[in-house]
């Protein structure tokens, strides 16, 4: 998985595309991770180890019995190991990880590999391949999930792993972008005809694909990419609020989208003058309106994480949770407890109340478990400078601890 990303990243083109001056305005702000997107890069790091892994075999073979040489991979291969221990960290289920990315992504690209090489013995599958399109894009590159090309076809696979919204390969500007990158780069030498993209969200259970000829996205390239991609690089053009913004770092000090959602605001009225139709219209808009909210508050409590002062609004902490410390202990102690792995099972998962509820009461869990509980304080939370709690003070370890007293 590549690390660097583009100015003009195909990831994000749907948004450029549509707001030509948002990627400069981007590009000044810095990027900010989430667990999301974290376990996302686990879930394709997973998905390129399987699927080179299976290029090692007889296509044929692999397609007959495909558990049986996943799960000699999983116990063999150390990358695996590697990502397992990564999703721990972050407590991820890895189980399910490993299992989705397998039975509902690699299976349905390797089934289409395996029936290519049936039609073509000279068939390539191509994993995490860079594609470049400067040649269209000023400086743009990406990294496709998965290509296929044979005889004269070409399909492009784009793995999202999130639950959010589903996501329809129809028209969609970044496999657009991963295909036409794909035709001009490994497809030059090839003959190729059509190109099908596909979109994989197997946590939606949602698979959607799109064809367009070769020719049709040339021409698609020149004339509606290259003119929009030109306009986006300068910083051109006009802040168009919508949907796209869910994503764009800019959000939250965009006057375009604040503009929107005043004006939305404004046309509903009263509610209790608003008609179905008026509730409606608001319904469709809510999600852009929704996503700046979200922007505006992330906004402030970064501005108050670094220090600065947000008139009337401070930090306080969050809820605080507790988790069980040492799992293979808490294992045995249920186990010697006359539970069964099945009673027990995840109990990372679980939490302290179904385990709680699991042993029969508090009083039974504080004797079995209450020395492996270990209280953790809550996450930084926004609140109005009256609020009661106390102000947020993150957490300091104790090497920085001990510096600060030398």
């Amino acid at each position: 998985m590549p690390d660097v990303h583009a100015l003009l990243a195909p990831s994000a083109a749907k948004r450029w595309m549509t707001c030509t001056p948002s990627a400069r305005v981007e590009s000044l702000l810095p990027e900010r991770g989430s667990a999301y997107a974290r376990e996302g890069t686990i879930a394709h790091a997973v998905a390129e180890c399987l699927l080179h892994y299976y290029l090692g075999y007889e296509p044929l073979a692999v397609y007959d019995d495909p558990w049986g040489h996943y799960v000699d991979f999983v116990m063999a291969c150390p990358e695996i190991r590697e990502l397992e221990s990564q999703a721990a960290q972050e407590g991820f289920d890895f189980r399910e990880i490993l299992e989705t990315v397998h039975n509902d992504y690699v299976g349905i690209v390797w089934s289409d590999y395996v029936k290519a090489m049936a039609e073509d013995p000279g068939a390539v599958l191509l994993v995490e391949w860079r594609v470049d399109l400067s040649d269209y894009v000023p400086e743009s590159f990406g990294s496709s999930d998965a290509i296929i090309i044979w005889a004269d076809k070409m399909n492009v696979y784009d793995l999202k792993y999130g639950k959010g919204v589903r996501v329809h390969a129809k028209g969609n500007p970044q496999m657009r972008l991963y295909a036409l990158g794909a035709l001009i780069g490994p497809g030059e030498t090839y003959p190729v005809k059509t190109v099908r993209t596909t979109i994989i969200q197997p946590r939606l259970h949602a698979v959607s694909s799109d064809t367009i000829g070769a020719y049709d996205l040339l021409i698609w390239a020149a004339d509606k990419l290259v003119p929009v991609a030109k306009a986006a690089w300068k910083g051109e053009g006009d802040f168009v609020p919508g949907e796209h913004c869910e994503f764009c770092r800019a959000k939250a000090t965009c006057k375009a989208l604040l503009e929107y959602t005043s004006r939305v605001v404004r046309s509903a009225g009263e509610p209790e003058s608003m008609s179905a139709e008026d509730f409606a219209a608001v319904l469709g808009k809510l999600p852009t309106i929704e996503s700046w909210i979200s922007g505006v508050k992330a906004r402030a409590m970064e501005m108050l994480e670094r220090g600065e002062a947000v008139p009337g609004w401070k930090l306080v902490e969050g809820r605080s949770t507790r988790k069980i410390l040492r799992e293979a202990e808490a294992r045995r102690i249920l186990r010697e407890a006359g539970f069964t792995p099945a009673d027990y099972d995840k109990v990372e998962l679980r939490g302290i109340t179904d385990l709680t509820r699991l042993v029969g009461g508090a009083k039974t869990f504080n004797t079995l478990l209450g020395d492996l509980v270990e209280k953790q304080p809550g996450k930084p939370a926004l609140a109005p400078a009256d609020d009661p709690r106390k102000d947020y003070q993150p957490a300091v370890s104790a090497e920085a601890a001990f510096a600060s007293d030398l």
